[in-house]
């Protein structure tokens, strides 16, 4: 540079206030502060000045620095082990756990299997047959009795025979229905 250039850009005068506001945008912006969007295209040449002389005063470090640093880190490491040697039982756990897999998938299956198997309708259920008004009156009365709180045995020992009057039918004809349906 020459001293013409320097004493060019050498400015004597106050400074305006325009200038005073464009210098404290651009303190803001190296201070890494928000900087206005109108701002930004008035600053940007000075951000990429200050930028140079930035790189300039903190170049890069020289590749000597640079391993210097590498053989630091390398030297606080702890130092490098081979990987251990397989056990001997390493087979038996690598069987162990495909005889595990090989259940699992097959319990998996069977039960999809029963899930897939197993459609509504396709049991043959045995139809009861249904009870009498005689049966169902019986019934009636000895919950009634029951209910009503009857300890007496010789008030509801009358209504429990008329209802194994009752029930005997109901039972022979339920037991045939039963054996016809079942029969092998």
């Amino acid at each position: 540079m020459t001293d013409t250039r320097v004493d060019e850009l050498l400015d004597d005068d106050e400074a305006s206030d325009e200038e005073i506001a464009q210098a404290a945008e651009l303190a803001r912006a190296l201070d890494r502060e928000v900087v206005a969007e109108g701002a930004l295209e008035a600053l940007l040449p000075a951000l990429e000045a200050a930028h140079l002389l930035r790189a300039q005063q903190a170049p890069e470090p020289s590749r000597e620095r640079l391993d210097e640093l590498f053989e630091g880190i390398e030297s606080s490491l702890p130092p490098w082990a081979a990987p251990p040697a397989p056990s001997p039982t390493a087979p038996l756990r690598a069987l162990r756990g495909l005889w595990l897999a090989l259940t699992g998938a097959l319990a998996v299956a069977a039960l999809a299997l029963w899930f897939v198997a197993r459609t509504p309708g396709s049991a043959e259920v045995a139809t009861l047959p249904a009870p009498s008004l005689a049966l169902l009156a019986a019934q009636a009365a000895a919950v009634d009795s029951q209910a009503a709180g009857v300890a007496a045995a010789t008030e509801s020992a009358p209504r429990m025979q008329e209802l194994a009057g009752a029930m005997r039918p109901y039972r022979a004809q339920l037991l045939a229905q039963l054996e016809g349906e079942y029969a092998p």
